[in-house]
Order: C-alpha cells, then structure tokens, then sequence
C-alpha cells in the first residue's frame, strides 16, 4: 500500500536548499560516549518536572523506534536479505563502507563537505561524531529530548514485552506456549482472545497519532542521515576520480523499512491471529448448529446462550480490529528519494509536529469511518440475500425472536466474504533471527548447579529439563537445525565454592571467566542461569497449563550498589519454554529487553515467574486464587 503525504510535507518542486550544519544535530564518538550520554539525558528526561508521571504498569517510551533495527539493517543493506527473507534488487552497500559509518565525517569527508560538518561549522562534540553514532542518535530518540519531554509516551509493560516480539518479526506468541496455556481450548476462549486483542492493541498503539508521529520523525531523521552520508561518499569517489556509486543509502533504508520490516510486522502478527483464530471461530460457529431447539408458532427455534453470542461477538470485532489495525502505517514517512521529489519533515519546530500529528489523526479517522461504512453495507447486503432466500420469513413471530441470532451470523458471513483469510489463514514465516542462528555453531548459556540433586535423581531432572527446554520450538518454522546448536555450559557450583541461593558468588565467578575469555564462543557473556533447589523442585511434576519447571536467569552486569530498582536482585524465574524461544532472541540476539524488565512482569504471577505477555483477564484469575 502506497503511504498517503502529509500535505504540510509535500514538497513543492525543488526542496528548499538544506544546509550541512542544520543537518548537524546529535552525536557522539564512540560505544562509551553514547552510553554516557544516554545516561545523561535518560536522567535529565526522567527529572523533568513538567512530565506527567507515568501510569502505573507503564514504562516511559523515549522512542518508540527498536534501536537495534540499525544494526538489522546495515547487515541487510549489505547481504541483500531483508525482513521475511525477501531479497531487494536494489544495489547492496558495499563491505568497505562500514569502515566510514564509524569515523568522523572531518577525517574523511573531502571539502566541501569536511569543512561544513568541521568545528567551524559546529560544535566540537559534533564534528567527531561518527555517521554511525548520529543515526544511533536519531533512533534512540536522544536527538530531540525536548520533544520527549513535551510530548511524553508510555506503554504497557506487557503490550511493550510483546511489542518487541512483533517488530523483530517474531510470532507474537510461539506456538508451544499457546498451546501449552491451552489457548486452543474453547473453556479458555476468553483468555486466548484476550491475547489476541494484546497483539492487536500493539498495532492500535504504534497508530495513534503521538506514536505514529514519533516513528514517522524518527525515521525521517535517519533517512536525512542517510542522505548525508550517501552525499559525502559521492563526492568521496569523485574527488578520488572515480564515478558516483550506484548504491542508494536512503533508497535502502526507505525499502527496508516500508516495503520489508513493517511488512513482515504485519504478515506474521495477521497470520498468527487468523490461524489461531480458526478453531475457536469454528467451534464458536458450530454451537449455532448444534443447539437444542424449541417450537415458535409453527417454526422450530434454535436456544443459543448468550454466552455463544457473545464470544462471537468478541471475535468478529477481533477480525475488524485486526483488518483496520495490524497493517503498515507509513503516512508521512519520506518516501520519494528522487531529487526534488521528497516528502518528510526533519524540524525542531513544536507546531510542525503537532500540525502534522493533527493531520494523520484526521486521515485515520476518515479511514475508520469509510472502514466500517464499507462493513456495514457488506452485513447489509448479506441479510438482504438471506432474507430473500428464507422459506419462512412469513412468521412474523419467528422473525423477532431469531432476529439477533440472524444479525450475528449476517455478520460473520459478512466477515468471510470480506476477510478470506478467516478461513484461509497464511501461515506464521520463518523468524529472521532463526535464519541468522542458523550459521553459527551454536549458542546458549554458562548455567551453574548449586541444587543437590545427585546420581539417578539428577539424571532424571536433566531428561525433564532438556525435554521442558526443547519443547519451546514447537511448532515454530525452519527451527529442525537451530534447536540442536542451543547449548548449556554446565558448571558444578560446589566445585566452584558456590553454595545453595549464592547468587553473588556465581556471578563473580562468571565475570572472572568473562575477564579471562574462558566461556565457550557464542555463548552469552552478559546473562547466564542457575539451578537451585527450588529451580530443582519445579520439574518434579508432568508439566501442564499451570506449572512448568523454571530456571534463573542472572544478570552478570547487575550491582547492587548502583540498582535503583526496589526488590530487584539482578535475577528472575523463567518458565523452561522460553528460554530460548523468548529470553535468547530478545535478550542476546536483538539485545531490546533488559533482565529487569522481564523481572518486572514475573512478579505479576503467583510463583513470580516469567511466563511472557499476560492479560488484564489472566491476571485476574490469578488474584482471585490467591484471595
């Protein structure tokens, strides 16, 4: 779908001539200066007084944009695999380029260039910071803090756990857990469908007006980063005598992003919906056939509960969220790279956001009644073709008490002639980070035993866990190779003179084999897990919906002397399943979730356990065993 201008972003001919030194806005020199400064202005941001304070549940949102994206996408600029393991025909961004991402322009930039983006034309912090370090800085939102300050975002903390999942293309939800939860189950209809609103609420959040327009600046600003450094290289490659380069930077990123990531964001989180929407629609839909009935008149009537209905209800409305929702937003995004035929706003000028955010909240709203317009004439005309059929419309008392009956099948008939997809669902694609880990010999953990399970007692556990670790791919696609490189480092704690509920101890052990690079390659050098005797304990029963066995996960980074975080340890419980299908991929592999965040939402659950994204309704359920 083509992404509808902004009209205040229409370019009029020619752009306006854009000078070197207003490009200049942010950046730093190197992996520890960016740190600092992070540091800094996350500090300054979160001191601010005028900022509402956030809502409880909510974590404050910087950026609504996945930083690690960058580095997805460079790797993708040079191999030409984009998101969904599409291939681009544009021309790749050769090796030799990474070279002059991390330098400063003023070491290498010929003039004019050198001289317009030099201490004389900018601040000397901003001269030495690295192409590299400035796109950093526009996607992690530090570029324009004033504008997180004046228009503050939050985000629940469970819809952000499974925000990370759907914009890294994952499936919001692996298969093994919906299943393990027992979410296919008509008696647990109503917490699946509340995990299937959670996923489309993701889609509903990243397309209110505030966010959409956050993603749409962000964006913006790292395509006219792009452009500067596709601008520099040019005249690098003249002024070496040679001709302009036939890659396009911004050309690539434009793609990346529109035609692949937000794409494939979309595909999956619709696949999964609509496939594991089916069975509990059909078994829905059948109750509707299967009812006893009751004589009316001289017509047989058919006793639906309520309670049929309603879940119906909840999930037609599901799959109108999800046709309206879980599609890609790029309203306003640049999306021409054409001299003089560019879209897009790069300005540190409040009303300019706030005037465009206005414009995209009333071209939503246009959609959204044109959207259901369109719904109810298709629900109009199918009544209209039932009733024309129907050999007893006649009875007129018939017809008043099968009428809400006949609306909601209207209904849903109306939705399978619009929505094919409810029947013919597209299947959940291979996850680009299960493709990547296929070419590495394997990847795991360093995990500690400090429990005292011995001989045959502890031969049995290993069989359950392994099993319990292993039945997290279930379901998943292309995952037959990746699941046998994940790997375990065992280290006996009593050996090491770490002793039962030591975590302190196992983790200086742990940074002292960091330190002398002892820890086998590709496995994690920042986490690592422990066997204690609870952890021991938990595989002792049949796993079910309710109780799997469970690991610790440790921070090796974590000090107690600087934490902030009241209760927090610099560890939490993990259920087995997700281990590698949920901690490895956004932990170690998109390095978007911190240890403390997953600890956050354990302690939702009874045994304060890691269990992934929950709901207001699973949630519930839990309160009320524990009252």
């Amino acid at each position: 779908m083509s992404p509808v201008p902004l009209e205040p972003l229409l370019a009029a001919g020619e752009p306006p001539m854009r000078t070197k030194k207003r490009w200049c806005t942010c950046g730093c020199c190197s992996k520890v200066f960016l740190t600092m400064i992070f540091a800094v202005v996350l500090s300054m941001y979160l001191a601010l007084p005028s900022l509402p304070p956030t809502p409880p549940g909510h974590v404050a949102v910087i950026s609504p944009f996945e930083i690690h994206t960058i580095t997805d996408f460079l790797a993708a600029a040079k191999s030409g695999i984009m998101p969904g393991n599409r291939k681009t025909e544009l021309p790749l961004m050769p090796e030799e380029v990474v070279k002059y991402l991390s330098t400063s322009y003023v070491e290498w930039a010929p003039e004019p260039f050198k001289t317009q983006l030099g201490p004389e034309s900018v601040s000397a912090t901003l001269s030495t910071a690295p192409p590299l370090a400035r796109i950093m800085m526009a996607a992690s939102g530090m570029s324009d803090i004033l504008r997180a300050a004046l228009d503050s975002l939050s985000i629940e903390r469970n819809m952000d756990m499974m925000k990370k999942r759907i914009w890294h293309g994952m499936s919001p939800i692996p298969p093994a857990r919906w299943e393990s939860m027992g979410l296919s189950k008509s008696e647990n209809i109503d917490a699946a469908l509340s995990q299937i609103q959670l996923i489309v609420g993701v889609f509903e959040y990243l397309h209110t007006p505030r966010v959409q327009g956050r993603l749409r600046d962000i964006y913006n600003h790292i395509w006219f980063e792009f452009d500067i450094l596709q601008d520099v290289l040019d005249a690098l490659e003249v002024s070496n005598g040679r001709s302009k380069p036939v890659y396009n930077l911004p050309a690539l990123w434009q793609e990346y992003i529109q035609s692949y990531l937000f794409e494939n964001m979309a595909f999956q989180s619709r696949s999964f919906i609509f496939t594991n929407l089916l069975p509990l629609y059909n078994a829905t839909r059948s109750q509707f056939s299967n009812q006893p009935r009751s004589v009316f008149g001289e017509a047989e009537i058919k006793l639906i509960p309520q309670h049929h209905i309603r879940v119906l209800n909840s999930m037609l409305d599901l799959y109108i969220e999800t046709e309206f929702h879980v599609v890609p937003h790029t309203v306003g995004f640049v999306y021409r790279h054409e001299p003089g035929n560019m879209t897009g706003l790069l300005s540190d000028d409040e009303s300019s956001w706030k005037r465009n955010n206005a414009i995209y909240e009333s071209i939503q709203t246009a959609r959204r009644e044109d959207f259901q317009i369109d719904y109810q004439r298709k629900i109009k005309e199918t009544a209209e073709m039932r009733t024309a059929n129907d050999e007893h419309s006649s009875f007129g008392q018939k017809q008043e008490a099968l009428q809400p009956i006949w609306d909601i099948l209207d209904r849903a008939d109306a939705h399978q002639t619009a929505q094919p997809q409810i029947l013919n669902p597209s299947r959940v694609e291979e996850e680009d980070w299960v493709r990547e880990l296929s070419s590495v010999d394997k990847f795991g953990y360093v995990i500690y035993k400090t429990s005292k399970g011995q001989n045959e007692e502890w031969k049995n556990f290993l069989t359950r866990l392994e099993l319990g670790l292993d039945s997290g791919w279930e379901g998943m696609i292309g995952v037959e190779n990746v699941r046998q490189k994940a790997t375990l480092h065992w280290i006996e704690g009593l050996d090491e003179s770490i002793f039962e509920d030591d975590f302190a101890d196992a983790r200086e052990h742990f940074q002292n084999m960091v330190a002398s690079q002892t820890i086998p390659a590709n496995l994690s050098t920042t986490t690592f897990l422990i066997i204690d005797s609870a952890s021991f304990s938990s595989f002792s029963s049949k796993p079910g919906s309710s109780n799997r066995g469970f690991l610790n996960v440790v921070s090796a980074e974590f000090d107690p002397v600087s934490n902030l975080i009241e209760g927090y340890n610099g560890a939490f419980k993990i259920i087995d399943q997700l281990v590698w299908t949920e901690l490895y991929p956004l932990r170690e592999h998109f390095h978007c979730a911190s240890l403390d965040a997953f600890w956050t939402l354990a302690r939702n659950h009874p045994s304060e356990l890691y269990i992934g994204a929950t709901t207001e309704i699973q949630r519930r359920a839990w309160n009320s065993l524990n009252n």
